[in-house]
């Protein structure tokens, strides 16, 4: 039995944006969408459990979905591949184009759409919510490290960077020599 977890819907959000709120992805967008024979139909879609309930049959078979990418290219996907790649843009395509109640759809939509407003609900308390800290204004970008320094009339925030900056810049550089002679340098 296939989950989505939660885990897989935040990647997936945090992965469509950077730091500065940026979309950076290669995926364009869901064109077009096929139901091929081997498909279970609708009205075969769920089945009575040995307690009687009725259940959603778990099928992702028959569904086949044209994505565009970045670049322009088409290819054609199965549902099964591009549901655990792309949940949330697939939800929102079946919904929009009407076939969320077709069975390969059905089961799983609702748990993605309440995964996702979970996902978006923590994001939002926890990061850009939180904009002090002790008592102190907490900046979420170098311009707003500056513009809290301008308020304070002080330079602590631009200060805390150029340090962290000189700290972490060494790990940037290239080193051109013999590498068993770096610090901390094991052979695997």
């Amino acid at each position: 039995m296939e989950i989505l977890t939660a885990n897989i819907i935040a990647e997936n959000i945090i992965a469509q944006v950077d730091e500065e709120s940026h979309c950076q992805m290669l995926f364009e967008e869901i064109i077009d969408h096929r139901v091929l024979p081997d498909a279970i139909p609708k009205h075969e879609g769920t089945y009575k459990s040995s307690s009687g309930a009725i259940r959603k049959k778990r099928t992702t078979r028959g569904v086949e979905l044209c994505t565009q990418w970045k670049d322009g290219s088409t290819d054609w996907i199965s549902l099964k591949d591009l549901k655990d790649s792309y949940p949330i843009e697939l939800v929102e395509y079946a919904i929009q184009q009407k076939i969320n109640d077709l069975p390969a759809f059905a089961w799983w939509i609702p748990y993605v759409l309440k995964k996702r407003h979970r996902v978006i609900y923590k994001l939002k308390t926890k990061y850009w919510q939180r904009t002090h800290k002790y008592g102190i204004c907490i900046p979420k970008s170098i311009d707003d490290a500056i513009k809290i320094d301008d308020v304070n009339k002080n330079i602590y925030w631009v200060d805390a960077i150029k340090l962290e900056m000189k700290n972490n810049r060494i790990a940037f550089e290239v080193h051109e020599g013999d590498v068993f002679k770096l610090i901390g340098f094991k052979k695997k």
